[in-house]
């Protein structure tokens, strides 16, 4: 049992050191280390890919089986649609989850 719980503490003290080490060698590292231009332009898609990666599933998977043609996906397709006619931020949310209260209350 002790030795459950000193493992346990001594694995939350080791991924937080690496942790602080990662982050904090961009900090530390300042002007000495910088990415090559390439690697940084790329790393502009990081948190867009992230983003998506999370949505997606929610979108497209129901009970583990992809569907194209659920309330979701038409409700996502209704705010990209909008995205493109107004060009403004919260118009998308506001026709999307619409959309979804609609479809979903039918």
């Amino acid at each position: 049992m002790i030795e459950d719980k000193v493992y346990l503490w001594s694995c939350f003290l080791v991924v937080g050191i690496v942790t602080f080490a990662m982050r904090s060698s961009f900090i530390v590292g300042g002007k000495r280390f910088q990415l090559p231009p390439t690697i940084q332009q790329y790393l502009r898609y990081a948190p867009t890919a992230a983003l998506a990666s999370i949505v997606a599933p929610e979108i497209f998977m129901k009970h583990g089986q992809v569907t194209l043609m659920s309330n979701e996906s038409i409700a996502t397709l209704v705010a990209i649609l909008s995205v493109f006619l107004f060009r403004q931020t919260w118009i998308p949310f506001m026709t999307g989850m619409v959309c979804l209260l609609v479809l979903n209350a039918r």
